[in-house]
């Protein structure tokens, strides 16, 4: 299911991410949870037309009835009311770009320190990757592996903002 979503001018493109078995995105501390996964698209705020790609990587400490890797419940612009759990996302270079932890819906630990403690991140250089994969019957996307990635331009790499989510909207 591909879900399209606009937002006070704002566009973001969330396609289920289904993981091949033998690789997992966990966290050290919550082994026992599961986690879910999202392709999250946006638009390049340099080029028009192109879009940045970021996974979004869902872990939910209680336990909602229905929500899942296909639910809209959880979108780039709308959080689920008393949802618990971490969302991270990571970006084409495989690092954490954002991390926050929510109780109750409400952002409770932000943590995007990685921006700011890499010494060669540079602010002004946007990553594009071509992954292939498959489409599922179900309407999930299933990536394969990543053909091609690149840096251009003197925009800035501009990460999902979770944090930013509100449940009343």
């Amino acid at each position: 299911m591909l879900l399209y979503q606009k937002k006070n001018g704002n566009v973001a493109i969330e396609v289920p991410l289904i993981l091949n078995e033998d690789i997992n995105v966990g966290h050290k501390d919550y082994q026992e949870l599961k986690t879910f996964n999202k392709l999250l698209l946006i638009p390049s705020k340099k080029d028009v037309g192109e879009y940045e790609s970021f996974i979004v990587n869902i872990l939910q400490f209680n336990s909602l009835k229905g929500f899942n890797n296909r639910s809209s419940e959880l979108n780039y612009f709308k959080m689920p009311k008393n949802f618990d759990g971490l969302i991270t996302v990571i970006d084409n270079k495989n690092i954490i770009v954002e991390r926050n932890k929510f109780k109750l819906s409400k952002l409770v630990q932000l943590n995007n320190e990685n921006k700011i403690l890499r010494k060669d991140y540079d602010k002004n250089t946007e990553y594009t990757c071509l992954l292939y994969g498959e489409w599922q019957s179900d309407g999930t996307f299933k990536a394969m592996g990543i053909v091609t990635c690149y840096a251009s331009g003197t925009g800035g790499i501009n990460p999902p903002n979770y944090a930013d989510s509100n449940p009343d909207d």
